[in-house]
């Protein structure tokens, strides 16, 4: 899961949702950009309830990752594996965008 925070967001709420995360049992990644904070949610265990995490202050939008690596495995890209320009980037190159 990928938690975008508000370019609002102030540093108290975004300990606020990193917080949370860790009470779950999971581990944070912090990514901090010039503009917006993301915060990756690593670890396995029972689903998170993404509505929860949204009414959160401070957050932007809440993204489900189905699967890890989806946009560079073998079944998106075919067999050759590679993926050429821009699109072989996938979540990377969106949360570069952001």
């Amino acid at each position: 899961m990928i938690v975008v925070m508000k370019k609002s967001a102030s540093r108290r709420e975004v300990a606020n949702v990193t917080a949370r995360i860790e009470r779950l049992g999971r581990q944070v990644h912090l990514s901090e950009g010039d503009e917006r904070v993301i915060i990756g949610v690593l670890g396995e265990g029972h689903a998170i309830d993404r509505e929860r995490f949204e009414a959160m202050d401070g957050v932007d939008q809440v993204m489900a990752v189905a699967s890890p690596f989806k946009l560079a495995s073998r079944d998106f890209c075919g067999q050759g594996g590679r993926r050429h320009g821009a699109a072989g980037w996938g979540v990377q190159a969106a949360l570069l965008a952001l």
